[in-house]
């Protein structure tokens, strides 16, 4: 454990030689579709470190509302039940140190009144507004998939009691490297 934290702690030092943008905030819109998921609308907020120009890891928040979940009424009539907050942990690999990358993310959150583990495989490009650094735009997709913790709602109901509800997201943020 101690071998593995030195390396992270060796590649961060070195990290911060490689870039004088090694930070980036951003925040976003969002929206998609999926199963049970009709149709849906979010906000996101992210933090990413660039380690070296090919890698870099970062934690998201994400906030969506499912003002059109399918058979919603046969779930329950709790309203908390269209939304999900979710908290994860992110790599994106950018596979030509420019501007196209694809990421993973791991976490927990709450997704329509169940709590769950999240996946969240992406490809997405971060694209400077300007010169390089500062300002940028960051589009992408990803698939959101919602494993189930406990009791899965959509079991005895008139749906698959085995249903791991997918998302097809779509996003748009606006970023600041420094």
């Amino acid at each position: 454990m101690k071998k593995w934290f030195a390396a992270v702690l060796f590649l961060m030092v070195l990290a911060g030689g490689l870039s004088a943008q090694a930070h980036t905030v951003s925040a976003g819109l969002s929206g998609g579709f999926g199963i049970p998921v009709v149709g849906y609308a979010g906000v996101n907020a992210s933090y990413e470190y660039q380690i070296i120009p090919q890698l870099s890891v970062g934690a998201n928040v994400f906030i969506e509302y499912f003002p059109l979940m399918l058979f919603v009424v046969s779930f329950t009539q709790d309203p908390n039940q269209l939304f999900a907050v979710a908290f994860e942990g992110q790599a994106h690999w950018y596979p030509f140190s420019k501007t196209f990358h694809v990421d993973a993310g791991f976490g927990w959150g709450y997704y329509a009144g169940m709590s769950v583990l999240i996946l969240t495989p992406g490809a997405g490009w971060k694209i400077d507004i300007g010169k390089p650094g500062g300002f940028s735009i960051n589009p992408g997709a990803r698939l959101e998939i919602f494993m189930p913790l406990g009791k899965n709602i959509f079991q005895n109901s008139d749906q698959n009691s085995n249903l791991i509800p997918v998302n097809l997201n779509l996003n748009l943020s606006v970023g600041y490297s420094f």
